[in-house]
């Protein structure tokens, strides 16, 4: 096991995301956790999830968003791994879907809901209603 969230009595909440050979850096207040191979969410403040484990491919929050792929496959090569073979969403703050995952990449994502996406080989602005 890697970097750990524990309580104060030292019980293990949950394994924190690696990310460049350390934990995964909080972003808009979250950092993401692992369970079982699937990725959530946990606030910075109290270390409590705020989106459960269930993707394996997640991305760190970005104007209020975050990209999620439920089919991607983890891709190993040497020290280094990739995401692969899946479409990708996004999700909000409270974990619901807002762009279902239907997208070969997720490019940009603008503060007024405007999203730069990958769909069938061609780069399109999405917006998020």
């Amino acid at each position: 096991m890697g970097f750990v969230g524990i309580d104060r009595t030292e019980k293990v909440l949950y394994e924190v995301f690696p990310y460049d050979a350390g934990p995964d850096y909080p972003s808009e207040g979250l950092f993401r956790i692992v369970e079982n191979g699937k990725i959530g969410y946990a606030d910075l403040e109290h270390g409590a999830i705020r989106i459960k484990p269930e993707y394996p491919a997640a991305s760190p929050f970005q104007n209020g968003y975050a990209q999620v792929c439920p089919d991607c496959e983890t891709l190993q090569d040497g020290e280094h791994s990739s995401w692969v073979n899946g479409k990708w969403g996004l999700i909000g703050r409270d974990g619901e879907l807002v762009l279902a995952p239907q997208f070969e990449e997720i490019k940009q994502i603008e503060p007024d809901g405007r999203v730069l996406v990958v769909k069938d080989g061609a780069e399109q602005w999405v917006e998020i209603k």
